[in-house]
């Protein structure tokens, strides 16, 4: 089992990596530039708002079916449909409620023209989504992975048309990114429904009401936690905009720019989490409980060594990147924000392993009950620290409420899965975090240039894991 996720995540990183870095760095990077802090900040401001409710487009169903098609891989013909249907009726309940608090916010018309068609874009990244689900269940890994960044590819290159094509023949406008998102959206869902209809070996459109009813009953769990997630990720630009009248554009916008990498990085780990909850699903299902053990720890030590080390590299090094990625007023508060900001690297990433361990096992209540825990504390500091230091207030909340939930998370799964903790574990890890954060102290002051000293201090910092056998020196180690 090591091996196949091995050689599923390498497959699914290097894919990754080759596209969405360009699409981060390169397009999104390159639009907040070109239309301007405060533009890209109306814009960041708004999709968060439209990504607050997407949850009510999926109710837990995306997870809920990946977890269930891999422990039963025929059940795709009975759900399929339903799920469909299902969707359908989610998106009107969704769009009603979106235009229906904005309608009570009293959105601009620029706001509404830009709202209607991130939110059209919410219901196809969903559809997409419930493709991808269906692919993950049914182990179809190598196709997910090229599916995963068919969206990204095509907006590289429809936005790449409009930012140095010139064929807008104007300025490029900050509506024109969410266009070209919509068009890459509905080309990527109509090849994804291709994709997992070729794998269906019986379809009826019918809709089974008592099938629905049930479907609902088991994925509403997933859904709460998704919605409390989500809040407490993402409630932090909507806050700012409500909470700072006259400034709250400007500092979503500072604070985008700050999280753009975190949320690249966040990718990464992500990958982890859709690779792993169809795998510890068929192991629980089959009660492998060795290799479930074996896999947990393998990967939450592979993903917590990436995790830090990029986390510690970005917080020492956040100057010199701001500086690389941006020409934009402010950049020291966005300095100062991206490296507090990145340490919440660590915490999400052990979410994405102890969260699909406990989603595999079924125990999705207790994830909400720290979910809900994590999104008051959220609520609560960002209403505290907003109005006193702005964006850097959202960077304090949100540092202090992942590392909470991180916690929980990892508790509840030690505790409900009997997974022993080792001290011997403990001292190296403890070991490597104060040699890696001493390498990074003394790299960051040292006369090399900060690319080559970055990069230096990843080789060195990983060559201490490897010493304390963190992970394996062997990739034959690896694969056993």
């Amino acid at each position: 089992m090591k091996k196949n996720f091995l050689l599923n995540l390498s497959f699914l990183v290097f894919v990754n990596l080759v596209v969405k870095p360009f699409w981060i760095f390169g397009i999104d990077r390159t639009v907040q530039n070109t239309v301007g802090t405060v533009d890209y900040g109306a814009y960041f401001t708004i999709f968060n708002y439209a990504f607050l409710f997407h949850i009510l487009l999926d109710l837990g169903i995306n997870n809920f079916n990946s977890k269930t098609i891999a422990q039963e891989p025929n059940l795709v013909n009975r759900y399929l449909p339903n799920i469909l249907l299902l969707k359908a009726s989610l998106t009107v309940l969704y769009l009603a409620l979106c235009f229906a608090i904005a309608f009570l916010q009293n959105f601009s018309p620029l706001q509404w023209k830009i709202l209607i068609w991130l939110c059209l874009n919410q219901v196809l990244a969903s559809l997409i989504l419930y493709f991808r689900s269906n692919l993950q269940g049914l182990h179809l890994f190598k196709t997910d992975s090229l599916f995963s960044v068919l969206d990204r590819l095509l907006m590289i290159v429809f936005c790449g048309l409009l930012l140095w094509g010139g064929i807008g023949g104007r300025p490029f406008q900050i509506e024109w990114f969410v266009y070209a998102q919509t068009v890459a959206y509905t080309l990527t869902a109509l090849v994804g429904g291709v994709l997992v209809f070729r794998q269906l070996t019986g379809f009826e459109w019918q809709w089974q009401g008592h099938l629905v009813k049930d479907l609902l009953k088991e994925s509403l769990p997933f859904a709460l936690v998704g919605l409390l997630m989500t809040l407490y990720n993402r409630l932090d630009a909507v806050m700012m905009d409500y909470l700072l009248p006259t400034e709250g554009e400007y500092e979503a916008g500072v604070y985008a720019l700050a999280y753009r990498l975190l949320d690249a990085c966040n990718m990464i780990a992500m990958l982890f989490g859709t690779l792993l909850i169809p795998m510890f699903s068929r192991l629980v299902q089959e009660k492998e409980r060795d290799q479930l053990l074996n896999l947990v720890a393998f990967s939450g030590k592979l993903l917590f060594v990436f995790s830090f080390i990029v986390a510690i590299g970005a917080y020492f090094y956040q100057e010199p990147i701001i500086l690389l990625l941006y020409a934009v007023p402010s950049l020291n508060e966005a300095m100062s924000i991206f490296g507090y900001l990145m340490l919440t690297f660590v915490a999400s990433s052990s979410i994405y392993v102890f969260g699909s361990l406990m989603v595999a096992g079924n125990h999705i209540w207790e994830l909400n009950y720290v979910a809900l825990l994590g999104l008051l504390l959220n609520v609560i500091f960002n209403y505290w620290l907003i109005p006193l230091y702005g964006a850097q207030g959202a960077v304090i909340a949100t540092l202090i409420t992942q590392f909470i939930a991180a916690g929980g998370f990892a508790g509840l799964a030690l505790y409900r899965f009997q997974i022993p903790i080792k001290i011997t574990l403990i001292v190296r890890i403890a070991l490597f975090m104060i040699l890696t954060i001493v390498l990074g102290q003394f790299l960051v002051q040292s006369p090399l240039f900060w690319l080559w000293s970055g990069l230096l201090f990843g080789v060195l910092a990983l060559l201490v894991a490897l010493v304390l056998g963190l992970i394996e020196w062997r990739l034959g180690g690896l694969l056993k």
